[in-house]
């Protein structure tokens, strides 16, 4: 048996074995320090811009086709058909506003 996972108590399923999750019939996808290591000397160095441009957009109140608006990393404005739906997978809702 796997050793305990601290973070999560489930049950064991065909993607879960008690102690890690992982994808059925995918490779290992385990690394050690060597490799991280070996990573970062390998990888280019890519700086970070020091600015990056943002055109920010004020969605229609109403659309009769489809329209999908990100409103932050993980929020999103659908419209579609004159409804429109708020979304955000941290909240797991949608808040509709009809009008």
């Amino acid at each position: 048996m796997p050793r305990q996972n601290p973070w999560y108590r489930g049950p064991v399923s065909d993607h879960f074995d008690g102690a890690r999750f992982f994808n059925p019939g995918e490779p290992d996808t385990d690394r050690g320090l060597s490799d991280i290591v070996r990573w970062r000397r390998s990888a280019p160095n890519n700086p970070w811009p020091k600015h990056v441009e943002i055109a920010p957009v004020v969605p229609e109140p109403h659309v009769e086709g489809l329209t999908v608006t990100m409103v932050g990393h993980a929020t999103v404005l659908i419209q579609i058909a004159g409804i429109n739906l708020l979304g955000s997978r941290h909240e797991s809702v949608f808040y509709v506003r009809l009008e």
